[in-house]
């Protein structure tokens, strides 16, 4: 059954690059069992100066791409380089169109490619374009290439991250200010202010030695600016969420079995100072 689940790979461009910016262009390529079936979808926004009957044209052009795309995911898991935050310029969109957001047409999400990098190459930066080189791939002038071309440079680098054996973290600061950085990039750009407290849901020491144990977390984001998350709650919540998941296992390959005893957490602040990470507990 899982031999036939098809994947869908999506790159989308926006205005200077900014989530909450119009969506411009946008490419989708399906896979099967690790090869292209064929099918894709690719659309890109003419920003000519066109006529009344030439901008109605391309705003049904628009529509339609946007329809074979929630048609493509409807049968398939949908991968973004950075998971939720992918979506949010497709599925603004789609409502602007009065068309089912991405979100909620695809058959399921796949995990975010982002941080399938980081669990190999843990100290660097994990850019897709560096991913690529990285694993031999040709990605030369990234991103001037099309969003369709794109796509399909993220299927070839998913695909072949699934072959490499995670990478153990010898050297948890450095893992650690690689995540920061990123994080830095993001608060800059959007200007966040605010606290994320994350937490281990429970102590490692209740699971019996001889059984695999697959711990939980959890996120809490009221100290963050109201009016930020309004706009951007979904993607910030889903993205941190992913973030903090990846710092606390690091973290718990340099515990102590006393501290691995502890549900450890920690608080990531976002000033005008920068991001930093605080750790309770442990």
């Amino acid at each position: 059954m899982m031999d036939n689940l098809k994947s869908l790979y999506l790159m989308v461009g926006t205005h200077n690059n900014r989530i909450d910016d119009a969506l411009k262009e946008f490419g989708a390529m399906e896979y099967l069992n690790n090869e292209p079936t064929g099918n894709s979808v690719y659309f890109k926004y003419d920003e000519r100066h066109l006529s009344i009957s030439e901008r109605k044209s391309e705003q049904y052009r628009f529509k339609v791409a946007l329809e074979q795309l929630n048609q493509l995911a409807s049968t398939a898991v949908l991968h973004t380089y950075h998971g939720k935050m992918g979506m949010v310029a497709v599925d603004r969109e789609c409502v602007n169109k009065k068309l089912p957001k991405l979100s909620q047409t695809l058959l399921a999400y796949g995990d975010e490619i982002y941080t399938r990098a980081r669990r190999r190459y843990p100290y660097k930066a994990c850019t897709i374009d560096e991913v690529a080189g990285v694993l031999g791939l040709s990605a030369d002038g990234f991103n001037q290439l099309d969003a369709l071309a794109q796509a399909n440079i993220l299927a070839q680098v998913a695909i072949q991250l699934l072959a490499i054996p995670w990478t153990p973290i010898d050297n948890w600061a450095k893992f650690e200010q690689m995540e920061l950085s990123f994080l830095e990039h993001i608060r800059t750009q959007y200007k966040i202010q605010g606290q994320v407290q994350f937490y281990q849901d429970e102590p490692l020491e209740s699971t019996a030695t001889n059984q695999v144990h697959v711990p939980s977390y959890s996120c809490n984001w009221a100290q963050m600016d109201e009016e930020f998350m309004r706009q951007h709650g979904q993607w910030f919540a889903s993205f941190t969420n992913s973030r903090a998941i990846e710092l606390i296992d690091a973290r718990m390959q340099y515990a102590t079995d006393e501290q691995k005893s502890v549900a450890t957490g920690g608080i990531i602040h976002f000033n005008e100072l920068g991001v930093r990470v605080e750790w309770l507990g442990g």
